[in-house]
């Protein structure tokens, strides 16, 4: 699976891409380089739905021994085909399938900045949101 992604005409550098099988739930990853917003990477044979989002809250650039100045983080999350009617990339064995796509520029609403783990309901835990 490969392809590019861009925001506002312009790659996007160092942006996390996660294809998720849409009958297994097998999740592939990787980023976009650090240049052309480009991105490559081997999945099982299935089909696909390919989303972007930028490297901040869990994962942020430092995490990965890149700069901040390294990666484009001005972009909100989006998936191939959009959010109402994703496309779905079939993939076979030794096929090269390309999925490009383009996501909304300007800050993500979603900001992510801890997860933890406890037990449901437990004091301190969310139980509602």
């Amino acid at each position: 699976l490969s392809g590019s992604v861009n925001a506002g005409g312009s790659p996007l550098r160092g942006a996390l891409i996660t294809a998720v099988d849409a009958s297994t739930g097998i999740i592939v990853g990787g980023l976009t380089d650090l240049s052309s917003g480009q991105y490559s990477f081997h999945v099982p044979p299935g089909s696909y739905y390919v989303y972007a989002e930028p490297l901040t809250g869990q994962v942020k650039a430092g995490n990965l021994n890149y700069s901040q100045s390294q990666v484009d983080t001005g972009f909100q999350p989006g998936i191939a085909g959009g959010f109402g009617s994703p496309t779905t990339f079939s993939v076979t064995a030794n096929q090269t399938v390309t999925a490009s796509f383009a996501v909304p520029a300007g800050t993500s609403p979603i900001q992510i900045e801890d997860t933890g783990i406890g037990a449901a309901g437990a004091l301190g835990d969310a139980t509602e949101i």
